[in-house]
């Protein structure tokens, strides 16, 4: 008998099926215990890890310099674990916001971004 894929919402008991099946570490900004940013750390066969799917939730949560923080965490968090000297990063032209975001705490260049 085959079977079809199917899909649905993510749910908070996924979680332990994909840190089981994923080598990623995702995190979670809060605060004062308030969620509101997201992201993951993805090892890298060169050495240098990259930052993934970072997002700032809510959109009251935006504009306060928070996102630029929680990158700063991030970065901070590749350095602790991976002892490198450059974390990659891709983000999309389009989005100004997350450029002006990473470029507060971190060098970004086209297909690569440098710790500053």
């Amino acid at each position: 008998m085959e079977s079809t894929p199917t899909l649905r919402p993510f749910s908070e008991v996924d979680f332990t099926w994909v840190e089981k099946w994923v080598e990623r570490k995702f995190y979670i900004g809060a605060l004062t215990d308030v969620p509101f940013a997201f992201g993951e750390i993805i090892p890298q066969e060169s050495g240098w890890p990259r930052l993934g799917r970072i997002l700032v939730g809510k959109a009251s949560m935006r504009g306060l310099g928070l996102g630029s923080q929680f990158v700063a965490a991030l970065v901070d968090e590749c350095l602790r674990l991976y002892h490198c000297d450059r974390v990659d990063l891709n983000v999309w032209e389009e989005n100004a916001a997350a450029i002006r975001c990473y470029e507060k705490v971190i060098c970004v260049q086209p297909g690569r971004t440098v710790r500053a």
